[in-house]
C-alpha cells in the first residue's frame, strides 16, 4: 500500500465531508431556490465522492485490489456543456445573500482539485489514478459553475441561463 496515497485519500475523505457539510448548510440558508437547488445538487455529489473514497481506503485496508469503478457523469457535468453553449444573458445582483457562501464553495472546489491532482500524480494503482482524474473532473465541473454564479451575482460576468436547465435530466 502507497502509505502516501492513502494518508491522501484519508484527507480527501474529510475534504468532502467539510463539502457536504457546508453545502448542505448554504442550502437551508439560501432564499433563492436555484441557489438552493445547485447547493443540494453539489452537496450529493460530495456525498458520493466520499462514499466512493471510503470503498478504495477499505480496499487498501484489506490489501485487496480495486476493480474497475464506473463513475457516472453527474447532474452538473452533464449542464456544463450545455451552458457552454447557451446564449448567456446578465443575471444582474439577484442572490447577493448567497455571495459568501459562493466564495467559500469556490475555495473547497479548488483545494479539491488539488488534492486529486496530488493523488493522481502520487497513485501507484491505475485504477486509483483513473479515479482521481474522474474526481478532478467533476471538482471542476462544480467550480465553473459556482465560479460562474459569483460572476453573475457580481456584474462582471455573465449568468448561463442555470435556471433554465432541468438539473434532473441526464
Amino acid at each position: 500500500m502507497n502509505k502516501e496515497v492513502y494518508a491522501l485519500l484519508k484527507n480527501a475523505v474529510k475534504l468532502e465531508k467539510n463539502g457536504l457539510k457546508n453545502y448542505l448548510r448554504y442550502a437551508r440558508q439560501t432564499q433563492d431556490l436555484a441557489g438552493k437547488n445547485m447547493f443540494i445538487i453539489l452537496a450529493n455529489d460530495e456525498f458520493d465522492h466520499m462514499n466512493l473514497l471510503e470503498g478504495i481506503i477499505e480496499k487498501m485496508e484489506k490489501d485487496e485490489s480495486l476493480q474497475e469503478i464506473k463513475i457516472d457523469h453527474s447532474v452538473i457535468e452533464n449542464v456544463i456543456p450545455n451552458l457552454r453553449n447557451k446564449d448567456v444573458q446578465t443575471k444582474g445582483t439577484e442572490g447577493q445573500d448567497q455571495l459568501s457562501a459562493l466564495r467559500v464553495a469556490v475555495d473547497l472546489e479548488r483545494d479539491s482539485i488539488k488534492l486529486y491532482e496530488t493523488i493522481r500524480d502520487k497513485a501507484d494503482d491505475p485504477e486509483v489514478k483513473r479515479i482521481a482524474q474522474r474526481l478532478v473532473e467533476m471538482e471542476d465541473s462544480h467550480y465553473q459553475l459556482i465560479q460562474a454564479e459569483i460572476d453573475s451575482i457580481m456584474g462582471i460576468g455573465m449568468w448561463f441561463g442555470f435556471r433554465e436547465f432541468d438539473l434532473n435530466a441526464g
